[in-house]
């Protein structure tokens, strides 16, 4: 049997939410951890306490409602901070676990689209990858016009904020998800865009000559997860195609999923389309090996948005270091059985790392508790993570009830 490992899921209630509920996607990858051995809990930040090296954690591998339990440990934390302004506010937090921890904290932080951009541009021309630029003045704007173009924040996510613009008889359109504005000259445009850059930082990116399938554009989402040995490796493709007219195919925005091979050869030769599958797969891998080393290894999965052109090559848009989960059934399958060689991997690497050779985390004891409530879903409790025996625990249950506030 494997060795028996914790992971605490790190994430908070965001903005405006009355309290948090812990989702079926990580309950339900709880539930394949305790096949491979491994413990999945859910922490917050405030129920961390670094100096008494303690944390209290929601055993999502349980049934029902499971209360909090006290854990002295966790082997390897996964950072699902919901969004960049919780990351900022914890991040002497993220700094302190990933100390004690031995640097087995993954994913590290949001990526803006401008660092990945910096990143990325040295890899050209293996790495198909749009023109682009920081909008910091009404000259900017005017430089691009003369071909189509995207505005975009560069922190934003599922398209949020995303235009595309284009001149058609002398006016500028700018189209984006929910509305369509148009200008009379190119200057009223420039200071249009300056405007919304001056409330929210912005990107221009050159258009890519795209392949349309009725009037919509086709993109391609990619899943890449760090395995053992440290190196990625393909998790899946997924096919996207927006609503005609719409500057993203992002799902929440109008776009729909489709079947990648039968999508491709609908719009190229079979073998045409196994080219393109496989030109997607080395971009994905050499990009997140990129980025990976920019942030001192410490990425465990990436998605990346590519556009695909008229010729069918691949562009990469955009990275996503907090993936979310994929509409394809298959693709979520394959990540949470590979997410388990991630942590393993981590686990390795922070024990090798951690200070004075501890066995697990801060407190190098494991759990010191199992929960209170709720039925194991295999019989395995919380004393079994630490022993990797199955029992049940033989002393006394410390749990901590839903409801009561405590660091």
């Amino acid at each position: 049997m494997k060795p028996a490992l914790t992971v605490g899921i790190l994430t908070a209630t965001p903005s405006g939410a009355r309290a948090f509920r812990f989702g079926g996607r990580y309950r339900r990858l709880a539930r394949h951890g305790l096949q491979e051995n491994v413990f999945v809990y859910a922490v917050l930040p405030e129920w961390i306490d670094v100096d008494r090296r303690t944390y209290q954690a929601v055993p999502l591998f349980l049934d029902g409602d499971p209360k909090r339990v006290t854990l002295s440990a966790f082997d390897v934390i996964y950072n699902r901070l919901p969004t960049p302004e919780l990351e900022a506010k914890h991040r002497r937090l993220l700094a302190e676990l990933s100390l004690l921890t031995g640097g087995a904290v993954f994913n590290p932080r949001f990526i803006d689209k401008w660092t990945q951009y910096v990143r990325f541009a040295p890899l050209r021309p293996r790495l198909h990858l749009p023109h682009t630029e920081r909008l910091t003045a009404p000259e900017d704007v005017r430089r691009w016009i003369g071909g189509p173009f995207y505005v975009k924040p560069v922190s934003g996510r599922m398209g949020d904020g995303v235009a595309f613009v284009r001149e058609d008889g002398g006016t500028f359109w700018v189209i984006g998800t929910k509305t369509r504005r148009h200008y009379a000259d190119a200057g009223a445009l420039a200071q249009a865009l300056f405007q919304e850059a001056r409330r929210r930082p912005m990107l221009l990116q050159r258009a890519v000559r795209r392949v349309f399938l009725d009037g919509a554009a086709v993109d391609l989402r990619v899943l890449v997860q760090k395995r053992s040995g440290g190196r990625f490796r393909l998790t899946g493709i997924g096919a996207r195609v927006g609503r005609p007219g719409a500057p993203t195919t992002h799902v929440p925005r109008g776009g729909r999923i489709a079947p990648v091979r039968p999508l491709l050869e609908t719009l190229f030769s079979p073998a045409e389309a196994a080219r393109i599958v496989e030109r997607t797969r080395f971009q994905a891998l050499i990009a997140a090996e990129a980025l990976d080393r920019t942030f001192a290894l410490s990425l465990g999965e990436l998605s990346f948005d590519f556009a695909l052109a008229e010729d069918g090559e691949p562009w990469l848009l955009e990275a996503n270091a907090k993936p979310m989960a994929f509409d394809e059934t298959a693709i979520e399958r394959r990540w949470r059985s590979a997410f388990f060689d991630t942590v393993r991997h981590f686990a390795a690497a922070g024990r090798a790392h951690r200070p004075g050779g501890g066995p697990r985390g801060p407190g190098g004891g494991g759990p010191r508790a199992s929960a209170g409530s709720g039925r194991r879903s295999n019989g395995a409790g919380t004393d079994a993570a630490a022993r990797g025996d199955g029992r049940p625990p033989a002393g006394p249950v410390k749990t901590v009830p839903p409801g009561e506030a405590r660091p």
